[in-house]
């Protein structure tokens, strides 16, 4: 089985997504990474399908609503991250959790909440065993170039491209492009491609070792 992942390159066109050190942007940043994973997802086997390919604007719903049509096992989004603070630099991957998840109404019968719930969890289990591996695989492919700590964890959000999906789902916050040596870096090809490759084997990893499909 061909595991179907949809990468989802944040931002594009008008959305240019944080202004960083040096004018650079982190749609580009994004742009660049998503595509080469998307390529060595694809030689390693997976069927791949992008949100993005070139620098367009596309809507939240429209990145979620595409995996979900496209019935995607998976769906990773690919961000750079900002912060006023210029010493502020690292990695860290957000996925949803469902205690962040309050239940206020609902029509459905107990069984049927009983399902939702257990489909819920399912997915965001499957989510954070992911999630786990891709900060692992990346922290450790771009540590040479660092010589300070960089990971900053997996954390626990909800956003919309996590909570629009039907599948496990992960965000990826590649770096700072507000710290100037990290910037740098994040520009550089040599360092992308070792993001990219971290972050598909950090996912072939997890999918490979346990009962995903």
């Amino acid at each position: 089985y061909k595991p179907r992942i949809t990468i989802d390159s944040g931002h594009g066109g008008t959305d240019c997504g944080a202004r960083g050190c040096n004018g650079i942007q982190e749609k580009d940043i994004c742009l660049a990474i998503g595509t080469q994973v998307g390529n060595l997802l694809q030689q390693q086997g997976c069927s791949v399908m992008l949100t993005r390919n070139n620098d367009y604007t596309i809507g939240l719903d429209e990145r979620t609503s595409y995996a979900n049509n496209e019935q995607a096992d998976l769906f990773v989004s690919i961000h750079a991250n900002y912060a006023p603070n210029q010493k502020a630099l690292g990695i860290e991957t957000f996925c949803l959790k469902p205690s962040l998840l309050k239940q206020d109404y609902s029509q459905l019968s107990d069984e049927q909440n009983k399902w939702v719930n257990n489909t819920i969890n399912q997915r965001a289990e499957r989510s954070d065993f992911i999630a786990q591996s891709v900060q692992q695989h990346v922290c450790n492919a771009v540590s040479k170039f660092h010589d300070t700590a960089i990971d900053r964890k997996v954390k626990y959000s909800v956003s919309q491209v996590l909570l629009g999906t039907q599948m496990p789902s992960l965000l990826v916050e590649v770096g700072f492009v507000s710290h100037p040596k990290e910037a740098r870096l994040l520009n550089d090809s040599e360092y992308q491609k070792s993001i990219a490759c971290g972050i598909c084997d950090g996912i072939l990893s997890a999918i490979s070792s346990q009962s995903f499909f």
